[in-house]
């Protein structure tokens, strides 16, 4: 009875664990995630689509930077 016991206790706690993961909300977008994401949206309406590289010329940033951020 006792093991029984322990199993129970283990699973409400992953399920509680689950429930809380699941309840967070998501982080907000910071200013510079913003600036990325419409610099994306312009060269994906311009050329179709948008490399790393056409990003961090775009927003004279290194190519590393890019990456990073993505």
């Amino acid at each position: 009875m006792l093991k029984k016991n322990k199993i129970s206790d283990r699973t409400d706690e992953r399920l509680e664990s689950i429930k809380k993961a699941h309840s967070q909300k998501s982080p907000k977008f910071t200013t510079r995630m913003e600036d990325y994401l419409e610099v994306i949206s312009e060269l994906v309406d311009l050329k179709g689509y948008a490399t790393p590289t056409d990003i961090s010329n775009y927003m004279n940033v290194r190519p590393p930077s890019v990456t990073k951020m993505l």
